[in-house]
């Protein structure tokens, strides 16, 4: 259903586009005909493009002027009169330039323009209202963004201090103090994979070899027993391993000692976090407060 929806927008983008640009090529086709002389044409075709409507009102305006310009190149001021009437209705205020239109035509359209004073300039106030309720509503959308930006939203957390007993820096996580969490899990981390690993070259030192114990209590007088042990070639090896067992082993103990007493110190029943929306709605981050 979602890829079928997103289907049909694209298709729906992709013909308003191809609308859009179609009318743009036909409004330059008319004024090229009407630059040309082709007056009628130009009446014709402006007629048919307003009767079919769906128009934005500067295109509009577009059509009303070349329909108006053509039928007066017609003599029929009747009609040129009713597009002008139109035109002005839309924009009150649009004037012909001097230089490219002859006088007689401008003229036409100013008499219009006079004899409908008293409409025009109550169109003018209807346009004022409308671009003064337009401000205030965007006045008020940027308030509602600057309230916005400005509230706070604050989170209340309960910790319990049985998560202070927790090594690699959980009771820092959860105290909200990263950096220290960080420093005491990797330290533990570090030292606790290094005991693991001198255990394991300990263990990998001990050897399981076979031995033969004559004037004993068998079938044929002697027995054979598995000895297990370190070699004596590999003692001071083995000894080395023990002590990075064991010395790292003490560490491990001794930074969860420091960091079980860290976080009980710095340990909060509740943990106010506080979230500053920025503009676009990204937060700033979070602060602590108690």
């Amino acid at each position: 259903m979602t890829a079928r929806r997103v289907l049909l927008t694209c298709l729906l983008n992709l013909a308003l586009g191809n609308f859009c640009a179609w009318g743009s090529i036909e409004l330059d086709s008319t004024r090229r005909d009407f630059e040309y002389g082709k007056f009628q044409e130009t009446l014709d075709r402006a007629q048919q493009r307003i009767s079919r409507g769906n128009l934005s009102e500067e295109e509009l305006k577009e059509w009303h002027k070349y329909a108006g310009l053509s039928a007066f190149n017609l003599n029929r001021n009747a009609e040129a009169i009713s597009h002008w009437q139109a035109l002005l209705q839309i924009d009150p205020d649009f004037r012909l330039d001097p230089f490219s239109y002859p006088p007689a035509v401008i003229q036409s359209l100013e008499k219009v323009r006079t004899e409908m004073g008293p409409q025009l300039e109550t169109i003018r106030q209807a346009h004022r209202l409308k671009e003064e309720a337009e401000r205030e509503l965007e006045q008020r959308r940027r308030q509602v963004e600057a309230l916005t930006r400005r509230v706070e939203t604050r989170t209340i957390e309960h910790h319990s201090r049985l998560i202070d007993f927790v090594p690699f820096g959980v009771g820092q996580f959860a105290e909200n103090r990263p950096r220290a969490g960080v420093i005491f899990a990797a330290v533990e981390g570090l030292l606790a994979a290094t005991s693991l690993f001198a255990y394991l070259g300990y263990g990998s030192l001990i050897q399981h070899r076979p031995a033969l114990i004559s004037n004993v209590q068998s079938t044929n007088g002697s027995s054979v027993v598995t000895q297990v042990g370190i070699p004596r070639d590999k003692e001071a090896a083995a000894r080395n391993w023990q002590i990075a067992q064991y010395a790292s082993a003490g560490g491990f103990y001794a930074a969860y000692a420091c960091g079980t007493i860290d976080a009980l110190m710095h340990h909060q029943d509740t943990v106010r976090i506080s979230i500053s929306p920025l503009p676009g709605g990204i937060s700033a981050g979070l602060s602590m407060g108690f």
